[in-house]
């Protein structure tokens, strides 16, 4: 995949009898997610052009460390509401904030 996101991967575990992933952190590239999850119709088509197009918008930015993706769209649910996910910046953005702006929050 692209720099600036963990590739670190394990195969994702079967989902359970209730449709869902077991609870717990289950690292993947996006490959193995839209392959897993993804479609190219219907609702899982328009929530899979939207991952891909912020994961894409996320490398573009240098300072991701991970995209954490999470909601029906990581279900068997035939017709995912949507697609939920969180950008993890890791330390990068820390680098970015002047040592007076901590200071002065305090």
């Amino acid at each position: 995949m692209g720099e600036g996101i963990a590739q670190t991967s394990m195969p994702l575990p079967d989902l359970n009898a209730m449709g869902d992933l077991p609870a717990g952190v289950h690292r993947a590239t996006l490959a193995e997610v839209l392959r897993r999850f993804g479609s190219e119709t219907g609702q899982r088509g328009v929530c899979t052009r939207r991952l891909s197009h912020v994961y894409g918008l996320a490398l573009r930015t240098g300072c991701v460390k991970r995209l954490i993706v999470f909601g029906s769209f990581v279900t068997a649910k035939e017709k995912p509401n949507d697609v939920e996910g969180i950008s993890d910046f890791g330390l990068r953005i820390e680098k970015t904030l002047k040592p007076s702006s901590v200071a002065d929050q305090s």
